[in-house]
């Protein structure tokens, strides 16, 4: 009877420590969960804002045509730094043929673009410039004039992370059918456009 009971007082006792030692664990886990979260409240939001942008058929001060820079600009990107995975967003011809709608050949491609503030007229207005192989900046479009005020208050009470220029237009490819129902890809080159992502913070936030 005696080992009997010895028996049942040494198995209550491993128990309660198990149950005391899962208890720590839980309390530690939450613990870090917790600071984690304490951790990701404290990182700075980051924010995004796409601009579509006006102007890229105009000619600059210079007279070169905005339209030629671009496509210059493209031009040397392909020659020099992109790859064929990185046109039309990665996708084959044969891939193309068999999707609905078209895809550009420069879609989600990210190039180098800062702005300029500038007085037009009495006001404030923007000019973005598209960063070429030669690391130089060149006009190339301009933020729309109903957006100037949005923009502004971006960047004179945040501070500017990064700037990105998206470039639409250009050859485009297009699955669709021909006169005899057979899969066909459509290429047209259409007029380059600027799109303009800005990221940015709260000035206060580290």
């Amino acid at each position: 009877m005696a080992w009997f009971l010895l028996i049942i007082s040494i198995v209550a006792l491993i128990a309660f420590i198990i149950r005391v030692t899962t208890t720590s664990d839980d309390s530690d886990e939450n613990n870090n969960n917790s600071n984690n979260s304490d951790e990701n409240d404290n990182k700075p939001k980051i924010k995004r804002m796409l601009f579509e942008c006006v102007g890229e058929m105009a000619d600059n001060d210079n007279g070169k045509n905005r339209q030629d820079i671009i496509k210059r600009i493209t031009k040397n990107y392909k020659k020099e730094i992109l790859s064929s995975a990185d046109l039309f967003n990665g996708y084959s011809t044969a891939e193309i043929k068999e999707m609905y709608g078209s895809v550009s050949e420069f879609e989600d491609v990210e190039f180098d673009g800062i702005y300029k503030k500038v007085e037009y007229k009495g006001k404030p207005a923007y000019i973005i410039l598209m960063k070429d192989t030669d690391d130089n900046y060149y006009e190339v479009a301009n933020i729309a004039k109903d957006d100037i005020s949005k923009f502004e208050d971006i960047v004179n009470n945040n501070e500017v992370l990064n700037t990105v220029i998206y470039v639409t237009g250009g050859k485009t490819k297009e699955g669709t059918y021909n006169d005899y129902g057979k899969e066909i890809v459509e290429t047209t080159e259409l007029n380059y456009g600027i799109d303009l992502r800005i990221s940015f913070k709260n000035k206060d936030e580290k």
